[in-house]
């Protein structure tokens, strides 16, 4: 029996400024919505590919992923550092979740072996993400 194919949970947006990806996101999300964003980004990677990138990532709700997402984002940042991705910056503006939230990005991005910071700010975060690129160039 196929799979039950289920409607995308969550939300995204995805701006390229450079070789920075700005992502502005709210969950929680679901495989599909995973599989959607690896979609939508791999048209940014693949300009990017080759030269030293990264990504802020903002978060304005819970921005949870089921266990079959998580080890989907998992693979996809693993790939994406194969082919130039070098870090990436988190900015948690939910409040009621940001342990938890940053708990469960850190489990993400530890077991992708890609280095990442938290700040408070996404200009903290893009001045961090670009010094730490510049070490690449």
């Amino acid at each position: 029996m196929k799979p039950l194919k289920l409607r995308a949970h969550g939300k995204f947006s995805i701006e390229k400024i450079d070789n920075l990806l700005i992502v502005h996101a709210e969950g929680p999300g679901n495989i599909e919505l995973a599989e959607n964003y690896h979609q939508q980004m791999s048209k940014y990677v693949t300009d990017l590919a080759g030269k030293p990138w990264g990504s802020v990532n903002v978060f304005s709700q819970e921005s949870f992923f089921t266990p079959d997402a998580s080890e989907n984002l998992i693979a996809g940042a693993k790939y994406a550092k194969k082919i130039g991705f070098v870090a990436c910056t988190f900015v948690i503006k939910a409040d009621e979740f940001k342990n938890s939230l940053k708990s469960f990005w850190e489990m993400i991005y530890r077991s992708a072996n890609v280095e990442h910071r938290f700040f408070e700010s996404e200009e903290e975060a893009k001045v961090w993400l670009i010094e730490k690129l510049s070490e690449y160039e």
